[in-house]
């Protein structure tokens, strides 16, 4: 071989190496930036779930230590000690609308909370079949899906093996392969997919509007019409979403106290001996953190309760994932009751 060979064959493993150079440093390059990126969108998670904290705390902090009245949270600001009748009273309403949660530290990202008393909740475990015929129709079922899925679910949730004439018990469960029947309470609403035939008739959208509409307290949990929202004031009471408009327009000027209240402004409607006009000890948050305009924003819903007498928590928060369809969809609503506040802190003490 001659040098002119050699050179002829030198040159092009020469530019191999430098291509295979190249490329090593682009694979370098793409895997460091991969990590950075991995790195930042580690660091957005965790400030979202920061503030997802926070906001679920100044909740909790506001439902253990001020007083309720028929629909909201009563915030005594500047409060003297010994002087509480002296506070300033501002309401945090629970009927749904949009709270900005303000936060301290610099650079904090954006904060939206919707409030929601589970009492003004349609209630699951309600032993009222036809006002979960109702809930069910509301959702896209016909009258006699409506009827067949009202009935499995009394049938998941009763202690005894008698079939309702629609409904489903243990055989039909064997028959099907699908578990067994609950035979208790509901504890979650999302247990409904347990239910024979509630998945295979309610689409998706349904079903994420169960889980932001519905709630499962105690079958004798009352109802509150003054935070009912627009879907559970038509379930339980029977009503067409005119009349829901209009009670929800009318219990901004007045309080629903009583039964008499409600049929005041309805006329026909079913009103039933669960009607209480006082939130729960439980409200439900939906949680929106936009960190920044380049960045995604995260969703959460939560629970936050204040325990029974007895418990070894006062304060009880569950947390489930929610999508942004949801969000958009509750924040719609909330925009349609009324302008965004400030959730405020909570007493502020001073000497008198």
């Amino acid at each position: 071989m001659n040098r002119s060979d050699v050179r002829g064959f030198a040159l092009p493993m020469a530019l191999a190496a430098v291509a295979l150079a190249s490329i090593a440093v682009l694979a370098l390059a793409r895997v460091e930036s991969t990590r950075l990126v991995d790195a930042r969108r580690l660091q957005a998670q965790w400030r979202a779930d920061l503030a997802a904290a926070t906001a679920e705390a100044r909740v909790a902090h506001l439902l253990a230590t001020e007083p309720l009245g028929a629909r909201d949270i009563r915030v005594r600001q500047g409060v003297a000690l010994g002087r509480e009748a002296d506070a300033d009273v501002t309401p945090v309403v629970l009927d749904g609308r949009s709270y900005a949660v303000r936060l301290r530290a610099a650079g904090s990202p954006r904060v939206d909370v919707l409030l929601q008393d589970e009492a003004g909740l349609f209630n699951l475990n309600r032993t009222d079949g036809e006002a979960t015929e109702r809930l069910l129709r509301l959702l896209g079922a016909d009258a006699a899906a409506a009827r067949r899925l009202a009935d499995a679910l009394s049938d998941f949730t009763d202690e005894d093996d008698l079939r309702r004439a629609d409904g489903a018990e243990r055989a039909d469960y064997l028959i099907a392969q699908a578990g067994a029947p609950l035979n208790d309470w509901l504890v979650d609403v999302r247990e409904t997919t347990g239910v024979l035939g509630w998945s295979d008739s309610l689409d998706a959208s349904a079903m994420s509007t169960l889980r932001t509409g519905a709630v499962a307290l105690a079958p004798d949990a009352p109802f509150n019409p003054n935070t009912g929202t627009a879907l559970a004031l038509r379930a339980v009471f029977g009503i067409d979403e005119d009349a829901a408009a209009r009670l929800i327009a009318a219990r901004e000027r007045q309080l629903l106290l009583t039964a008499q209240d409600v049929l005041a402004l309805l006329g026909d409607a079913q009103v039933d001996s669960q009607l209480r006009p006082s939130p729960a000890r439980s409200v439900r948050l939906i949680v929106h953190v936009a960190p920044s305009a380049s960045e995604e924003s995260y969703v959460y819903v939560s629970r936050v309760g204040v325990a029974e007498e007895g418990q070894d928590r006062p304060i009880v928060v569950r947390r489930a994932d929610a999508s942004a369809r949801a969000y958009r969809r509750e924040r719609a609503r909330a925009d349609a009751v009324g302008g965004q506040a400030t959730l405020p802190d909570g007493i502020h003490r001073h000497s008198p």
